[in-house]
């Protein structure tokens, strides 16, 4: 998997490769930008184009260094990630006594800080000095989502390459080469993992499928009779709601004439066309709204049970109305 093959940061990519070119490599990288699009990846991947004996500035992905460094098993590469809850001194001043030392087998020492925000204020602290002179031949690549997130000492000490979110056609191709998802179910995978590649790859679809069938065979009962207001489980009932979300907002698209492809329940098209020849516009467009009150509300901690009771309760209302004017 040479740089080319990684899809959705031609850009940043290019940049980097530009820089290895120009033998300008800063020692001190900063990857920020949505959660599981590549950025990590494309920390080993650096790693792996320092290190390849078949390729320069680009790697072959077959040659004993780059297989070392995919199975996790290369010295001269480290991964740092979270213990618990957060990236504790201990594992930086460990870290830090690698750093005495020259790399075994070639010419540079890769350190990958994951979830670098995460770093206890001593772990954040410690590794100033070595952000600032580091020893030679040493790269250090810290990962996190946001920049406001790190210490400003330490960001001000590295070279920050920001990361774009996946577009859906990249996100769909990836997936569709990586799991056993399917076409017409790819975009309803991009939608619900918020493009987060790697939770789309290991969403469980027979689960996904499940809870679908639940919540939309619930809800196009006007009066819910099978939907279970009891569940307190939020992460469900916020899963289930934003499944409901699109699949109202696809019928609202359906109305508008908008191309197929852009659905997000594609894979349910011929069920969708029935539902939105049965639902007005105006209130479509009202339960979408209703839907987001209630995942707002939830996400603020609201108590599950009474929210949903009023979701329950707005839903009938705005239907009986709706039925009333026409």
């Amino acid at each position: 998997m040479p740089f080319k093959d990684i899809i959705g940061h031609d850009k940043t990519i290019r940049d980097i490769q530009r820089l290895m070119d120009e033998d300008r490599l800063p020692h001190a990288l900063l990857f920020t930008g949505p959660e599981g699009i590549g950025k990590k990846l494309t920390g080993f991947s650096i790693a792996k184009a320092l290190m390849c004996k078949e390729s320069k500035n680009d790697f072959c992905d077959s040659c004993p260094s780059c297989q070392s460094i995919s199975k996790g098993n290369h010295p001269d590469v480290a991964l740092i990630q979270p213990e618990g809850n957060s990236i504790k001194i201990e594992q930086m001043r460990e870290w830090q006594k690698t750093l005495e030392y020259r790399p075994y087998l070639g010419s540079h020492r890769v350190t990958i800080i994951d979830q670098a925000e995460k770093m206890t204020q001593a772990a954040a602290n410690s590794i100033l000095k070595a952000l600032e002179e580091p020893p030679l031949g040493t790269l250090i690549c810290l990962v996190t989502i946001e920049t406001r997130d790190m210490l400003p000492t330490i960001v001000s000490r590295c070279q920050v390459v920001r990361f774009s979110p996946l577009s859906c056609s990249d996100f769909c191709k990836i997936l569709l080469d990586k799991s056993n998802i399917s076409g017409p179910q790819a975009r309803l995978v991009y939608n619900i993992s918020k493009g987060q590649l790697s939770k789309g790859i290991s969403m469980n679809m027979d689960y996904l499928s499940k809870l679908r069938d639940e919540w939309i065979g619930s809800f196009r009962s006007p009066s819910f009779d099978n939907i279970s207001v009891t569940k307190t489980d939020q992460a469900n009932l916020l899963e289930g709601l934003e499944i409901m979300a699109y699949w109202v907002r696809d019928m609202v698209l359906l109305q508008l004439g908008v191309d197929d492809a852009l659905l997000t329940h594609q894979d349910m098209l011929g069920e969708l066309k029935k539902e939105a020849r049965k639902v007005p516009y105006r209130l479509a467009m009202h339960r979408i709204d209703i839907i987001l009150q209630t995942m707002e509300a939830l996400q603020n901690n609201a108590n599950p049970k009474i929210a949903m009771d009023c979701l329950l309760w707005q839903w009938d209302k705005s239907t009986n109305k709706e039925m009333v004017m026409i």
